[in-house]
């Protein structure tokens, strides 16, 4: 780890699993360094692309929705690039200046969390209060509902970034947003996801300004498992400098 202080994302996975690569239990496997960097590259891109697609599209999709909460977000990202020295060179470090654009890709994953069912298997025996749950027994935690839960948001329904922005943010429980899990065994591309929508968000927005049509809706596909699933969204694009182009 070369002194490296961990954040459990992806690169820590990748090297836990790296420093067993000489143990007897992946030996016996036939787990190589291949193998983990084929399984965790493969596995790890694939998720990303439906995950960080999804918040895209649903981010712009209820910002045209809200064009106050649109002009409030573009006002943010224009005096963000008007700080930049240059707009080829902003860092990952500096989306920190983004706070309200972070509130509206966490508000929209709390809608829309695109993994609807993540799963655990209980690795021993636990009990709490009532609840017992016996050693291999599959918890999955459904997490549309989960985010619609009023005691957590009110109004869940309602498109609300600044849930999570200044005092409101601080006064949710900690397990009260559950789009990436918890604990050591979160989503390890949770940053990855974020990062990069924030990033590409802040192009987008910059450049071009979203509204709906008479044909915008979103309709889910029923029957899906694991990620959300949705047909076309339909939504006008006008570029900011007044070039108007029309986009499925």
């Amino acid at each position: 780890m070369d002194g490296r202080t961990k954040v459990n994302d992806l690169a820590d996975k990748l090297n836990e699993m790296l420093e067993l690569v000489n143990t007897r239990e992946y030996r016996r496997l036939g787990i190589t360094e291949n193998t983990i960097l084929a399984q965790a590259v493969g596995g790890f891109f694939l998720a990303a692309y439906d995950s960080i697609i999804t918040g895209i599209v649903m981010v712009l999709y209820y910002l045209a929705r809200h064009p106050q909460i649109q002009e409030r977000v573009q006002s943010e990202v224009d005096s963000f690039f008007q700080n930049q020295q240059s707009d080829a060179e902003v860092s990952l470090e500096s989306l920190s200046q983004l706070p309200f654009l972070g509130a509206c890709i966490t508000e929209t994953l709390r809608l829309v969390p695109p993994f609807i069912r993540p799963e655990r298997i209980c690795t021993k025996d636990w009990a709490h209060e009532n609840l017992r749950l016996k050693k291999g027994t599959i918890v999955m935690l459904p997490a549309w509902a989960y985010h619609r839960n009023i005691e957590l948001f009110p109004s869940p329904d309602e498109f609300l970034p600044d849930r999570f922005m200044g005092d409101e943010k601080r006064a949710l429980d900690n397990y009260a947003f559950s789009t990436f899990g918890f604990g050591p065994r979160n989503c390890p591309g949770a940053r990855f996801a974020n990062e990069t929508m924030k990033m590409s968000l802040a192009y987008i927005l910059k450049e071009f300004q979203f509204r709906t049509r008479e044909n915008t809706q979103v309709k889910y596909k029923p029957g899906v498992l694991f990620l959300v699933m949705y047909e076309p969204i339909y939504l006008d694009i006008h570029s900011r400098k007044r070039k108007v182009a029309k986009l499925k």
